[in-house]
């Protein structure tokens, strides 16, 4: 598992920060670790990730009994430029898997990339508060709207939010043969 660490989970948040802030000012000396960076662009966007992740002594925790299955904590750095504006995050997770910084980072990016979808969905087709429960309607739906947003998504003729062109498609008898069409 590779686990998102945010101010819910008691005091095992600070407890990693301050492993991580122990582990550098020791150097890393004698702590398994590895660092992985990673840029992207997009979007008129530049991301650069850094990903470190280092070898835990759970003894090292308050309540290390029940985190006894953590191997490594992990650290992503997020520096993100856009339009000539600068933005940074950090983000601490655990995980049960041993020291790949790597494959870590593409795990919590593969997770990202589907909550962005989830997310897509409840802003456009309000999803999370849909009422159909019976029998396997709701997964139909949601199928069909990943099928309407992937539609949508595809169209790059227009310059509209999904939430428009969907409005635009319910109005217009053209522009929706087009999408349908893809034409």
């Amino acid at each position: 598992y590779v686990i998102s660490l945010k101010g819910n989970q008691g005091n095992l948040n600070e407890e990693v920060k301050s492993w991580f802030h122990k582990a550098q000012r020791k150097k890393y000396s004698g702590i398994a670790h590895e660092v992985f960076e990673h840029t992207d662009t997009g979007h008129g966007r530049i991301e650069v990730r850094r990903c470190l992740q280092v070898e835990l002594d759970t003894q090292w925790l308050k309540d290390h009994d029940k985190w006894c299955s953590i191997q490594t904590v992990i650290q992503i750095d997020s520096e993100r430029h856009i339009q000539g504006k600068e933005t940074t995050e950090t983000r601490y997770y655990i995980s049960s898997l041993p020291v790949d910084a790597e494959r870590v980072n593409r795990i919590i990016r593969q997770h990202w990339e589907v909550e962005s979808m989830h997310w897509t969905l409840d802003m456009t087709f309000n999803e999370d508060s849909s009422r159909i429960r019976r029998g396997n309607a709701a997964e139909v739906m949601n199928a069909l709207r990943k099928v309407a947003l992937n539609i949508v998504k595809n169209d790059t003729r227009r310059q509209a939010s999904m939430k428009r062109k969907l409005k635009m498609a319910a109005l217009d008898d053209t522009f929706r043969a087009e999408l349908l069409l893809g034409t």
